[in-house]
Parts: structure tokens; C-alpha cells; sequence
């Protein structure tokens, strides 16, 4: 029986390569999806995953987030590989890019473009062999059950029409042709060619309805409002058939047991009580009850979460207007470029050896431009 638990993974080109791992070594494994639920070894499981982003955090802090996600219910670690992190520049507006794709003559991003997909090739094809030298996928007893590619697609493919289609082919068989015997995704993406499985981004997520008449798959879960109403939607989302959810980002929900029942309550205002097996249940609005191996005893319901809420007020400032500002001591920041060679910048972020429209590059940053004369030669940068 597989009793390990398991850890999802996306990466990242815009996040355009997901993979799902392991946290616990195991032996290979047979990863497959039936329609309901991710099968390991030929058992259905259910996966409550969370996001963690390694670039944003250091090494030394990976074992500690990892052990807090597992002590939280989690039975999956979702990360994303960072094109733009591995092959720099750093991400401005290109939704994790590199910015020196820009310049390469005839490309155009995300699109049936030979220039890109050869680029998009390079990088994929060199992170995938990197994790089969590691042995890192299930079939070779890795942590990676589920890999992603391409990210959110289907929110721009529109703009690309026919062009778009064609790349999405494309996708599905630069996949397919690394022989990872693990399923994959793609999320956003209601017109995923087989055999990808189209997944949910979103803050609600339960009333998604994939193709091919697939179980729901909730692979960003983005957690940005109250507790109470994200308990509700997770327990929601498995109340109606989901069997996959990520954090984006990691917290924790989870029930032992081998059998959970869900009383919810959808009206925003109203309670409900619910005859359930003989038993009324009271249901407050926009909440889901939780009766764990379907007893008759509720342990749980989503709008009791107990969570700290912050109040901001706002207070007149004190300071004498008339006198404060012009108080204020400015100090110039030097920025000495000894350090300049050759045209690189040395712990720099960004440098190109010609001067790049900030209009074409990016509209999210403000960018300055100069030129620098060293060993007589002139060198055109871009500083962020």
C-alpha cells in the first residue's frame, strides 16, 4: 500500500511546467488518472497540496517549511521552476520570462513561433533530463507524480487564434515526447488537447466543470481573503467531486478518516437546517458542516474558524505641515560602477549590450538608461 505522502511541484516558464512530488522517498510507483482521482499504484488518492516557491525562500529554510506543511494536513508541496530565475534577467512583466527573449530577432512568445518553441524546448528539455539523472520522477521511484506545462493559456489564447491552437499541439508534444510516464496538466486551459487534464485556477473552484467529464482539479487555490471563506470553499470544492487542491499559497486543511460528509449551506444571508439520516443539522450561511466518517457527530464547520483580524484606523497626522517637510535631510546615494567589465555587471539583474525600448520591454518598471565609457569603448546598459 502507498503511505507516503506526496508533493506537488509546477514550474515555471510563466509557471509553465508543474510537478507533483513525493515528500518521503518511496519505491516506483505507477502514477495514472481514471477521471476521479489521481491513481498511485492503482489507488485513488486524494491531494490537499500547498505552494511553496523555493526561489522565495532560502535552502536553509526548505526542510522547516516543508515539516510545517506536513504538520498542517498537507500531503503535496506544489513549486513552480522559474525560466527567468535559471536563465536570467529577473522577472519584470514577462510573467516569469526571460527579458532576453525580447531580443532575439523574429520571436514571438507563446505562440506557434519556431524562434520560441525552440527556446521553450532548450530549457524544458534541460530541466527534464536534469530530473531524470536524478531520478526524481515515480517511475524511476522519484517524488514527481503529476508534471505541468504551460500555465493559464486558456486566459490569452484568444488573442492568438488559430496560431494559438497550433502551439498548444505543440505543448502536448514536446510533453509527450519526454516519456515521463506521469500524468500531465494543463491549468486554464478548457481546450487542453488530450491527454492533458484541464485544471481550476481561481478562488472558487467548485462548480468547475473539466473535460471529458473529469473529477475537478483545483491547482491554484488563491488564498488571499478571510479564513472562514476559504475553509468554505475547499470543503465545498470536495463536497461536489473535487479530489485535488493546491494553496497557492501553503496552508493547511485536512481530516482523518476514511469517510467525510458534507452539509453546505451556498446562501450568502439565510441559514439552513438539514435533515440528514433522521438528525437536524442548523448550517450558518455560506458554510460547510463537517461530519467525518459520515457519524451523526458535526466536529467541524467552516464559518467557526478561529482567525486574527486586524482593524486599521485612520488618524489625522500630527506633524506640523508647515514645518516637517522641509526638515527633511536628503541624502545622494552613490552608485560607483568600478565594478563594470566587458559590458557586465557584476550582481546586476539586467545588462544588454544595446539599448532596449522600455515601452517594448516593460510597462511595470520605471527604467533608466545611460551610456558608460570604459577601455574606450562605449557601452549602452540598462539599470533597474
Amino acid at each position: 500500500t502507498f503511505t507516503c505522502d506526496f508533493q506537488c511541484q509546477p514550474w515555471e516558464f510563466c509557471c509553465w511546467l508543474a510537478l507533483l512530488l513525493l515528500i518521503q522517498f518511496c519505491s516506483a510507483l505507477r502514477v495514472s488518472y481514471d477521471g476521479n482521482a489521481l491513481k498511485i499504484d492503482d489507488e485513488r488518492r486524494i491531494v490537499i497540496s500547498g505552494s511553496i516557491h523555493y526561489p522565495r525562500s532560502t535552502p536553509e529554510m526548505w526542510p522547516s517549511l516543508i515539516q510545517k506543511a506536513k504538520h498542517g494536513g498537507l500531503n503535496a508541496i506544489e513549486t513552480h521552476v522559474f525560466w527567468n530565475a535559471h536563465e536570467p534577467l529577473r522577472r519584470q512583466n514577462y510573467g516569469g520570462l526571460p527579458v532576453w527573449l525580447h531580443n532575439i530577432p523574429g520571436i514571438k512568445l507563446r505562440t506557434n513561433n519556431p524562434v520560441f518553441e525552440r527556446e521553450m524546448a532548450n530549457f524544458t528539455t534541460l530541466i527534464v533530463d536534469m530530473m531524470k539523472q536524478e531520478k526524481l520522477f515515480a517511475s524511476q521511484g522519484g517524488p514527481i507524480v503529476v508534471a505541468q506545462i504551460e500555465n493559464e493559456y486558456g486566459n490569452v489564447i484568444r488573442y492568438y487564434g488559430d496560431e494559438g491552437k497550433q502551439y498548444l499541439q505543440w505543448c502536448v508534444g514536446l510533453a509527450e515526447s519526454f516519456k515521463i510516464e506521469v500524468p500531465w496538466i494543463m491549468c486554464q486551459e478548457n481546450d487542453a488537447p488530450q491527454p492533458m487534464i484541464d485544471t481550476c485556477n481561481g478562488w472558487y473552484c467548485d462548480q468547475f466543470q473539466p473535460a471529458h467529464n473529469n473529477s475537478p482539479m483545483w491547482t491554484e487555490n488563491w488564498t488571499g481573503w478571510t479564513a472562514e471563506d476559504l475553509a468554505f470553499s475547499v470543503a465545498r470544492f470536495f463536497q461536489l467531486g473535487g479530489t485535488f487542491q493546491n494553496y497557492y499559497m501553503a496552508t493547511s486543511y485536512h481530516f482523518n478518516g476514511s469517510k467525510i460528509c458534507f452539509l453546505g449551506n451556498a446562501d450568502e444571508t439565510n441559514d439552513a437546517v438539514i435533515n440528514f439520516e433522521g438528525i437536524m443539522y442548523r448550517v450558518p450561511s455560506w458554510s460547510v458542516s463537517i461530519l467525518p466518517n459520515c457519524s451523526h457527530t458535526e466536529v467541524y464547520n467552516t464559518a467557526q474558524v478561529n482567525t486574527q483580524i486586524s482593524v486599521m484606523e485612520r488618524v489625522l497626522n500630527g506633524a506640523d505641515d508647515s514645518k516637517e517637510p522641509y526638515a527633511l535631510n536628503w541624502v545622494w546615494k552613490p552608485e560607483h560602477f568600478t565594478h563594470i567589465k566587458n559590458g557586465s555587471v557584476k550582481h546586476s539583474n539586467l545588462t544588454a549590450n544595446e539599448l532596449l525600448d522600455q515601452k517594448l520591454v516593460t510597462n511595470a518598471t520605471i527604467w533608466s538608461t545611460f551610456q558608460l565609457i570604459q577601455f574606450g569603448v562605449t557601452k549602452k546598459l540598462r539599470y533597474e
